[in-house]
């Protein structure tokens, strides 16, 4: 679906809308940016829309915020739905002809909720992580295949890999790609995208028969409008479905406990928020079992990095309905292995610990936060 084309589906949507819900603002942009994503990926609109209509009123950018979550957390499964989202939220002028930023947000949000979550460009581009391929430990690739699942004594119920169902030469491509395109901000956690090479590699990509002409405009106007680099990584995620055969099927995951502190969901204050990365520091004391586990590793730094990524895995990234292909969860093991933080033989212990401990952790959300 075109661009245009997709406007003309978001005006359908936004003339199908019930009346909006009466919100309460939430005042802290972070939490609102937090709270958006992850609703969206539970697929809970009600809360998705109470932190765009909060991150609209703060001034903060709701319709980056969109197109990020749209790509990194729907992916190549949904193009259509991509495509809806990129118009809608690429223009002010176009939004202004079809009833105005309040609805087409709704719109862009509901659509989005109905649509089984596809992480695979954002596995691919932490897979791609330059910073974590050093020469001396060879491409990013030959990491990934040190990282495959041991299949010689796996059981035969267990998930094996014995041999992967998409391309590893993509993950160089993606490090290759974050190489010339990314430039880190000094004294900052994020990085800036270098347009003009970005643009180069989708009009490459568009050229080697990746993506049509359709999908070369989307993700050059996503990337203009996100200002990140998943939608440049978009033709090589796709690539990773090119020899599923059938349609991926979709499989439905229930979330942790989820506790409200005052009127926002718990999962809301995670560790990228100054007021969860508080409150997550408290944990450890609070449940031993994750405190024991953690005394294992080397450093205060290195504790904080895998609560921040358990806490992930089993809460803030969780999706109530995400598709399912063999290529897709391999990408998820692989990335997984590579950025929960602790050594691969205490992964499935680490998980299972932080699990047991959300509801100790909503229980220091509720004491320490208002």
């Amino acid at each position: 679906m075109s661009v245009d084309g997709g406007i003309n589906r978001l005006a359908d949507a936004v003339s199908q809308l019930a009346s909006a819900d009466d919100f309460n603002l939430i005042p802290n942009q972070y939490v609102a940016r937090s709270l958006l994503q992850k609703a969206l990926r539970r697929g809970d609109s009600h809360y998705a829309e109470r932190a765009a209509l909060s991150l609209s009123n703060l001034g903060n950018s709701l319709w980056r915020a969109l197109v990020v979550c749209a790509f990194e957390d729907f992916g190549p499964s949904s193009p259509e739905t991509l495509a809806l989202t990129v118009a809608g939220c690429a223009s002010k002028y176009r939004r202004s002809h079809i009833g105005g930023d309040a609805l087409v947000a709704r719109a862009i949000i509901q659509e989005l909720c109905r649509r089984p979550r596809d992480r695979r460009v954002d596995e691919l581009y932490v897979l791609g992580d330059p910073s974590t391929t050093p020469p001396d430990h060879g491409t990013a690739a030959e990491i990934c295949r040190r990282l495959q699942f041991d299949t010689a004594n796996a059981p035969t119920e267990a998930p094996v890999c014995r041999r992967l169902q998409f391309d590893l030469s993509l993950i160089d491509q993606v490090a290759q790609l974050r190489s010339k395109s990314e430039r880190p901000v000094p004294g900052r956690s994020f990085t800036t995208v270098r347009a003009k090479e970005a643009d180069e590699f989708l009009i490459g990509a568009r050229e080697n028969g990746l993506i049509s002409a359709n999908e070369l405009a989307k993700c050059l106007q996503a990337r203009r409008t996100s200002q990140c680099l998943l939608p440049v990584v978009y033709p090589l995620a796709k690539k990773t479905m090119a020899q599923l055969g059938d349609a991926a099927s979709s499989q439905c995951c229930t979330p942790p406990e989820v506790r409200l502190i005052g009127d926002i969901p718990g999962y809301a204050f995670d560790g990228f928020t100054r007021e969860g990365q508080h409150v997550l520091s408290l944990l450890p004391d609070a449940h031993p079992p994750l405190r024991a586990l953690l005394q294992q590793l080397p450093s205060h730094r290195a504790r904080m990095i895998a609560l921040r990524a358990m806490l992930f895995a089993v809460e803030g990234g969780v999706c109530t309905e995400e598709v399912c292909d063999p290529a897709y969860e391999e990408l998820k093991a692989l990335a997984m292995k590579q950025w929960i933080g602790v050594p691969e033989d205490m992964m499935s212990d680490a998980l299972a610990i932080m699990r047991d401990a959300i509801p100790a952790l909503n229980d220091l959300r509720g004491e320490a936060l208002p």
